[in-house]
């Protein structure tokens, strides 16, 4: 086989999709996103994703993220990884810790 620049082969086409296919597998996925609210669909064994995704969404706001929701583990459709839904509200900074899904409660 003779080399040709510009030209793909096929190994190198398979190689392609594998990384693209396990960098959207890997990865999280953002199902909704607003200025006060972002989902995120993740694997279940990487939370810290969907924490990355959510603190750089609300950063753009000058917010902070925090989690309010994490819902079941189900199987995702590729190979059966297991994957979760978790849900973030961007917050003030400096309130990270009040208000819904946080069990605080306000001051009279």
């Amino acid at each position: 086989m003779v080399y040709r620049p510009g030209v793909m082969t096929l190994g190198r086409t398979a190689i392609l999709m594998t990384a693209l296919l396990t960098a959207a597998v890997l990865g999280g996925c953002t199902l909704k996103a607003d200025e006060n609210e972002i989902s995120i669909e993740h694997l279940s064994t990487q939370p810290g994703v969907a924490q990355a995704m959510a603190d750089s969404h609300c950063a753009k706001y000058a917010k902070v993220a925090r989690r309010v929701q994490m819902g079941i583990e189900q199987a995702g459709p590729i190979l059966g990884f297991r994957k979760k839904i978790s849900t973030f509200e961007c917050v003030e900074k400096g309130t990270e810790g009040q208000g819904r899904g946080s069990g605080a409660k306000g001051t009279p």
